[in-house]
């Protein structure tokens, strides 16, 4: 009832008991993928990921698995920093939802994904860029070229060509 009223938070706890009581059983499975959605529902992403990415290798043949895995990559995505910050995570993230792609191909989720990664793709861009500016800036001049030519090799086709053309 908790879960239906969308009371997220209070669940939480008593979906763990349940699954840890029963967790090879349909009520497991329940319990387990209901865990994964109340923190996705609740934004704790790491947590959610957690659940939701472990959902398919514990019930490898529920028809939750597709959905379970997008949302998993969702969570991924979420934790992806802003462009200023280190993007391990958007490569994380990149990485599971090529996964999803991959492991789903007929998905209905697949355009979402498409333009999801293209937007974190041009985070990367955008990241690589500014380290670009901040040697010119720094005038640290052999850096700037050499970070420019990777750059434009990585991105030949980028908004910012033009601007890493002239460093």
């Amino acid at each position: 009832r908790l879960y239906d009223s969308e009371k997220f938070e209070r669940c939480v706890a008593l979906y763990e008991q349940v699954y840890q009581r029963s967790p090879r059983t349909p009520q497991g499975e329940v319990a387990f993928y209901r865990l994964g959605k109340a923190c996705f529902e609740v934004e704790d992403w790491y947590l959610a990921s957690y659940y939701l990415s472990a959902f398919p290798s514990k019930f490898p043949y529920s028809p939750k698995v597709e959905e379970t895995t997008f949302l998993a990559a969702l969570c991924a995505v979420q934790n992806s920093p802003e462009a200023s910050l280190d993007q391990h995570e958007t490569e994380v993230a990149l990485n599971e939802l090529q996964n999803f792609v991959s492991r789903f191909p007929n998905s209905e989720m697949l355009d979402t994904c498409n333009t999801i990664m293209d937007k974190l793709r041009y985070k990367l861009e955008t990241k690589e860029m500014m380290n670009v500016r901040l040697y010119s800036k720094t005038e640290n001049y052999r850096a700037a070229v050499v970070s420019s030519e990777a750059f434009l090799d990585n991105y030949p086709r980028s908004k910012y060509r033009e601007e890493a053309w002239a460093i």
